[in-house]
């Protein structure tokens, strides 16, 4: 219970020092990190934890945050469409309304393997990173959804017992998201120039 709260205001403190939008990513990256680590037996202490965070802000803020531009920008679109179309009532409003929810939790499913994309040891450019996490976003799909459908009941949850947010809200739902991931990690085994060749595989 302590390591969850560790990483829930750890995840807190540097998603505000990244300016919220800048610094979510790399927090979530980070967070996902040292979960992965303590189901490794590493029993990370406090320290390690500011440690790890602040290594992986020094090394991942830049180029994630240059990949997640796109999403980012595909999610914004979509939440005007939807305020936009909310009360359309032609076909036209309708296709559009659906059509930019599904955009924006496409969106949410990339920027999730952005950061999954960080654990992994792998260096990658700016262009496979955003080429991968879309990729990664069709390819686990049904797994994707049904973390949305967790989120959701969860928060859902947070609004009953709003006290807790502090503690758990955020770090409860990365470790379900790291424990269904473990078994799915993906990797490029061959990037070329233009489109390229992307395959991924799973890890016993």
């Amino acid at each position: 219970m302590i390591f969850f709260s560790l990483i829930n205001i750890a995840f807190i403190i540097f998603t505000l020092l990244g300016g919220i939008l800048f610094g979510f990513i790399p927090a979530l990256s980070a967070s996902i990190k040292a979960i992965q680590k303590e189901l490794n037996n590493a029993s990370l202490s406090y320290r390690d934890i500011i440690k790890h965070f602040l290594e992986t802000f020094k090394t991942a803020f830049i180029p994630i945050n240059l990949a997640s531009i796109t999403p980012i920008l595909f999610g914004i679109i979509a939440i005007t469409n939807i305020n936009i179309t909310f009360d359309v009532m032609n076909l036209f409003g309708i296709a559009t309304f659906y059509g930019s929810i599904t955009v924006l939790i496409t969106s949410i499913f990339v920027l999730i393997h952005l950061a999954l994309l960080q654990t992994t040891n792998k260096t990658f450019s700016v262009k496979q990173m955003i080429k991968l996490s879309f990729i990664a976003a069709f390819y686990y799909f049904p797994l994707n959804v049904l973390m949305v459908c967790f989120l959701i009941l969860w928060l859902q949850f947070l609004l009953l017992a709003p006290g807790i947010s502090l503690f758990f809200g955020i770090s409860v739902p990365i470790f379900i998201c790291t424990v269904c991931y473990s078994k799915t990690k993906l990797y490029a085994s061959q990037i070329s120039t233009g489109i390229g060749e992307i395959s991924f595989a799973n890890k016993k």
